[in-house]
């Protein structure tokens, strides 16, 4: 079977772009399909993240996001398909989702959400903005309609949806442990995203204003790069935390972080769906986080593997974070309960969800008297 995946380009290093290459990578070397990767615009640049030597990578060289060569990349990928006839196509709902299903390749189509629900809605404010992000997700809700499948990363979003070709299927687990569980004994936690406004990483050093007085001994260290680097160093010298919250830029070895950390911290708005998170659970790392619009519920039980927090709470983080260091018990029983939480999100787990239900919308489209 042949899968096709379009995306706008492999040149950041976001969640999507690694999700993407590592399912890609996946279904060509472990499941036998004949995967290719299309981009929009690649500009020449190398690919964010490696493609193995199984899965072919094709740039269209035209800008989709761009209004006027829309119509362009609209005809040169209907004829890529028509070239390349792909059992499956999937778009990862970029601007290709709203040209897809007029396309008439015979391909089976889908589209992968990486977002929220609440995605524009977090993203706009005022009566102006609201109604803005009401009309994309009414775009978006009927071009997904649309297709064979809408595939979501949560169960809260799809039932937010509410759509009848919704399927969800969480991200894979896809850091190597190498064997490694957190070390407990640490006194450093971790907190790793972009320093943008959406995973207000100003909560986290409120957080630990609090935790500090009472253990001064322990260093949050946060891992990442954005805009908001200036304004959140202004709040730490503010806070006179020099000493106990470092920023240190991104890093790509986020296994020995978590490796090197005794607890986890997320204070996100919202999200798609945290895979710091789901990585936290592969090293038994008892994680702390708001229970933000969307993942976080689906992936911490309260209480037994980290701790949900109320938004903008950073009081009660700052208590459950204490909890965790006064109780070396508590951080043993949260570390066993993660990592049997982690099954649940390993490769092979999630990679035979998207093999059946590639199988099913083919052997539907085969036999259509027997779906």
């Amino acid at each position: 079977m042949k899968v096709l995946y379009c995306i706008h380009s492999l040149i950041n290093r976001g969640g999507t772009e690694r999700i993407l290459s590592v399912k890609a990578n996946a279904l060509a070397t472990d499941y036998g399909y004949e995967v290719v990767v299309v981009t929009s615009h690649q500009e020449g640049k190398p690919l964010s993240f490696p493609l193995c030597s199984a899965v072919r990578h094709i740039d269209i060289g035209i800008d989709f996001y761009r209004h006027h060569l829309r119509r362009a990349f609209a005809k040169a990928y209907e004829q890529l398909l028509m070239q390349e006839k792909p059992d499956i196509c999937i778009s990862l709902s970029n601007d290709d989702l709203y040209m897809l299903p007029a396309f008439r390749d015979g391909s089976i189509k889908l589209a992968e959400y990486h977002f929220s629900y609440e995605r524009y809605y977090q993203e706009k404010s005022g009566l102006w903005g609201r109604l803005r992000a009401w009309n994309k997700n009414r775009k978006l809700r009927s071009a997904a309609a649309r297709m064979a499948r809408f595939v979501l990363l949560t169960k809260a979003d799809e039932a937010r949806w509410n759509l009848p070709n919704s399927a969800q299927i969480y991200n894979p687990a896809y850091l190597d442990n190498q064997g490694k569980t957190a070390d407990l004994n640490a006194r450093h936690f971790v907190s790793l995203g972009r320093l943008e406004a959406q995973k207000d990483f100003s909560q986290a050093i409120l957080t630990w204003e609090i935790v500090a007085k009472k253990h001064p001994d322990y260093v949050l260290d946060i891992y990442g790069d954005g805009s908001e680097r200036p304004q959140l160093e202004q709040l730490i010298r503010e806070k006179q935390l020099e000493s106990q919250v470092i920023l240190h830029p991104a890093t790509q070895d986020v296994a020995k972080v978590l490796a090197q950390s005794c607890g986890l911290i997320m204070c996100s708005r919202f999200e798609g769906f945290p895979m710091t998170l789901v990585e936290s659970l592969r090293f038994g790392l008892p994680m702390i986080a708001y229970d933000c619009p969307q993942g976080p519920a689906e992936i911490i039980e309260n209480g037994k593997n980290g701790f949900l927090v109320p938004q903008g709470h950073w009081e009660q983080l700052a208590d459950a974070v204490i909890s965790l260091i006064e109780h070396p018990d508590l951080r043993e029983s949260m570390q066993q309960n993660a990592l049997l939480t982690a099954r649940r999100f390993s490769m092979k787990h999630i990679m035979d969800q998207w093999n059946q239900l590639f199988k099913e919308l083919y052997e539907s489209k085969k036999n259509p008297g027997q779906s």
